[in-house]
């Protein structure tokens, strides 16, 4: 009985101490979240390298938010903003300048505060700022349709910066995205409040519930990092004219890009069938609609 009695108090300070050491991870993961949120490389690229890439500085060498590609003639098609994921910089994402500028396209590569040199610290707050802006800037200088395009994190700035419903942007393409952060930091971190602890929300069903334009999600089968069932999720959520590709087989960062592959032909006619501008080939759009990809 004696050594029962023992037992206990020894049992009750072994789940305290416990207890005590996961509420200690719990503080350290709210505290450290934004650096275990974001990845930026933090070097401003070098003019020399920007420009062997077919890329210079937007909108000036000073005071840059971007990387815009190669003119595409008196009238461009439009002008893609393009919003990138996580890692890296700005002017790793020369894929997307490849495809789509020989396809008529204006195309800018946007940069976050904090990555590539520009001042300031990333959080939704800033990103998404930052993004308004170029939208805006954007605008000033063509009147040219503006898509927004934004994959894996920049999916979430770009559902995140149409929220705002002045914004003078006429179709969106999500790539790899989440319906909402926390749902992504819960499944990350299962054995934690993780939905609960997350400061920056990029809740893009909530951003884009007014929004009106045509939007196109692409999804990879095996999605290792944001399960095809966000993407789903945010897809379902949508009100306005929507096309979905799935990229079979494909993971987070294996989905295809090379500038060849039909999909950037595919989502190029749905913008100018849905937008009113005339495609070279309308091909049977609502024939494509839940068409997979890859």
């Amino acid at each position: 009985m004696a050594r029962t009695k023992r037992r206990r108090p020894m049992l009750l300070n072994l789940a305290l101490l416990l207890l005590g050491a996961y509420l200690a991870i719990v503080a350290l993961v709210f505290a450290c979240q934004r650096q275990l949120l974001y990845f930026p490389q933090v070097d401003r690229p070098e003019p020399w390298f920007a420009m062997r890439s077919g890329l210079t500085f937007w909108p000036s060498d000073s005071d840059y938010q971007g990387l815009i590609g190669p003119e595409v003639g008196d009238k461009p098609r439009g002008t893609i903003l393009v919003f990138h994921g996580n890692a890296g910089r700005a002017i790793e994402r020369t894929d997307y300048v490849e495809a789509l500028a020989p396809r008529g396209f204006r195309v800018i590569l946007i940069e976050y505060p904090g990555y590539g040199g520009r001042p300031g610290s990333p959080s939704e707050k800033s990103l998404v700022e930052s993004g308004r802006e170029a939208v805006r800037l954007a605008r000033k200088e063509s009147d040219a349709p503006i898509y927004v395009w934004g994959e894996s994190l920049g999916a979430g700035v770009a559902a995140a910066v149409l929220a705002d419903p002045t914004l003078p942007v006429d179709g969106l393409v999500l790539i790899t995205p989440w319906a909402s952060l926390p749902a992504v930091a819960q499944y990350t971190y299962p054995f934690l409040p993780a939905q609960y602890l997350v400061k920056d929300r990029f809740d893009s069903i909530a951003n884009l519930k007014s929004f009106s334009k045509p939007v196109a999600v692409l999804l990879a089968e095996k999605d290792e990092v944001i399960p095809i069932s966000h993407g789903q999720r945010l897809y379902d959520s949508i009100t306005s004219p929507r096309q979905r590709w799935i990229f079979t087989g494909a993971g987070h960062n294996t989905w295809p890009s090379r500038k060849s592959e039909l999909w950037w032909d595919e989502v190029v006619k749905f913008f100018s069938l849905e937008s009113g501008l005339k495609p070279e080939s309308a091909g049977n759009t609502e024939a494509n609609r839940e068409k997979p990809a890859g």
